[in-house]
């Protein structure tokens, strides 16, 4: 195996002293040009490598923060991530990613494992499962930073960062109401994450201030995995009265949706609407084009760094929960005036 150089080898190859190389090596401005020149040049030479924990050790930071996500598979989360990580390189940061896996028990293990690396802050999203929050007391009262995006709870005592779910819904429910669907369903997710209380909410408030009427079989809950999806979807769709919109807190439990309601010969938009969220790039792909609500998912990243690399530095020690506005994105599922006129369909 390969010696690690280390400066006390340079410092003897040159005949200089262990204090003049480092100086030379970051840049100090006391440091003669032609002795800096020739640290550098042997360094490079030598493929020296500055030892990081030692110099965490002294600057009592790894420049190291962690990222754990529910899913990696998802574009919605490996889009935030490219945010992190683009503004964190900004700031001289690197970042470790972990997945929970959708798993409570898995999430406290990486929470575990980070901590032990010594880095300095977390970006955590929530799993689905996740109902008990002492792990993250214990970040808090150890003083290491934490941000939470996208699925947050109001019991954690940190910076967040997510989108407006409760506009956002409201917005997707208001355009089906408006493309003159009568009995619209919602297939919404687990009642302990924030994220489905939102688009609950936003789902609800458009339907009363349109007086349009709230049929409690059709306020479904699934546990966001897509053979949950498809069971619920199929429920729903076996109801004596059908819906005919379904407004699914997600992408991916919309397109299960989509599956069962074409697999027994329904039309979409026609006989049944649908609205999904996060807006995908698969959206596009599908037949018919998946309508969806669209988050700025690179940039919630970017912020929840931001919020992170600044707190870690002492410039905003103040907790800051920041909602970024989204936008409804209208495509082929959801636009049955469009698709009657196109086909001159009669009603």
């Amino acid at each position: 195996m390969k010696k690690h150089i280390t400066i006390k080898d340079l410092a003897l190859k040159l005949s200089v002293s262990v204090s003049t190389v480092s100086r030379a090596l970051r840049n100090a401005p006391d440091i003669n040009l032609k002795t800096k020149e020739a640290v550098l040049r042997l360094a490079e030479e030598l493929d020296y490598e500055p030892n990081a924990l030692a110099k965490s050790l002294v600057q009592k930071r790894t420049h190291l923060i962690g990222i754990i996500v529910p899913e990696l598979d998802m574009q919605f989360f490996s889009s935030s991530i490219r945010g992190v990580q683009e503004e964190a390189y900004k700031r001289g940061y690197n970042v470790l990613i972990a997945q929970s896996n959708e798993d409570y028990e898995l999430e406290v293990e990486n929470i575990k494992s980070m901590v032990a690396s010594r880095l300095d802050g977390l970006i955590v999203s929530l799993s689905r499962k996740t109902k008990d929050f002492s792990h993250f007391d214990k970040i808090i009262r150890r003083g290491i930073p934490l941000v939470l995006f996208d699925r947050t709870s109001k019991n954690i005592d940190s910076s967040k960062v997510e989108a407006d779910g409760v506009e956002g819904a409201y917005a997707a429910t208001e355009h089906l109401i408006e493309q003159g669907y009568k009995r619209i369903a919602h297939l919404g997710g687990p009642k302990n994450l924030e994220i489905s209380q939102k688009r609950l909410k936003g789902f609800m408030d458009a339907m009363k201030i349109n007086d349009m009427p709230i049929n409690e079989e059709y306020l479904i809950t699934c546990d966001l995995s897509r053979e949950d999806a498809r069971l619920k979807a199929t429920e729903l769709m076996s109801l004596q009265k059908p819906p005919d919109a379904i407004f699914a807190i997600n992408d991916p439990i919309a397109i299960e949706a989509m599956k069962v309601i074409k697999e027994i010969g329904l039309n979409i938009p026609f006989h049944v609407g649908m609205i999904g969220f996060n807006d995908e790039p698969i959206c596009e792909l599908l037949e018919p084009k998946l309508s969806s609500v669209n988050i700025p998912t690179i940039k919630m990243g970017h912020h929840a760094a931001q919020i992170l690399i600044d707190q870690i530095e002492g410039d905003n020690t103040r907790i800051v929960h920041e909602v970024l506005p989204c936008n409804l994105v209208i495509r082929e599922s959801s636009n049955k005036r469009g698709f009657i006129k196109q086909n001159k369909v009669s009603v």
